[in-house]
């Protein structure tokens, strides 16, 4: 409900006030209806003795979609390859147990092993979904200062001769 959904909202906020950085996918419905889902990333900070919590908002709307429907192939995928290869594999087990002929009984061994061979490939399958469908939620957030600092001392390292610094001026 929109009154849960509110005060769970209220209870991420109070969390980062008091410290705690959260990330979340929220779902906002627009006044036309439409749905749409941002990525919120709230972070507590200090100004003037004051606690306050910064929200930063990206409109994933786009990536959910289709990380939903990859999703939705994937399994629609894995279900019908897997069900395939069962009949095709007891088919050929079927066959290499009532034929008389050598020839045969080797072709269904070979129908059968490529048949596993082709139900090992749902795994990969996953694989597949997993790569395709955690850009967004498995980015980090740091301080930009933290990240420039770690490029800059590779860099020290790779060239010792080169004066390199990193400053960071004051919060506005």
């Amino acid at each position: 409900t929109r009154a849960y959904a509110a005060e769970r909202m209220r209870a991420w906020i109070r969390e980062a006030a008091g410290g705690a950085e959260r990330s979340f996918k929220w779902g906002i419905k627009r006044a036309d209806g439409e749905l749409l889902w941002v990525r919120i990333h709230l972070s507590p900070y200090t100004e003037s003795g004051r606690r306050r919590v910064l929200a930063e908002v990206s409109d994933i709307t786009a990536h959910y979609i289709a990380s939903r429907r990859v999703g939705l192939f994937s399994r629609l995928l894995r279900h019908n390859l897997k069900n395939g290869v069962t009949v095709v594999a007891g088919r050929a087990e079927y066959i290499r147990a009532v034929s008389d002929a050598p020839a045969v009984r080797d072709c269904a061994a070979e129908i059968h092993r490529k048949a596993m061979d082709i139900g090992r490939l749902t795994e990969s399958v996953k694989e597949i979904e997993r790569a395709t469908t955690r850009t967004v939620d498995d980015r980090t957030h740091r301080h930009a200062t933290a990240a420039v600092t770690d490029v800059v001392e590779r860099f020290r390292d790779t060239h010792p001769a080169a004066d390199l610094t990193v400053e960071e001026r004051e919060q506005m």
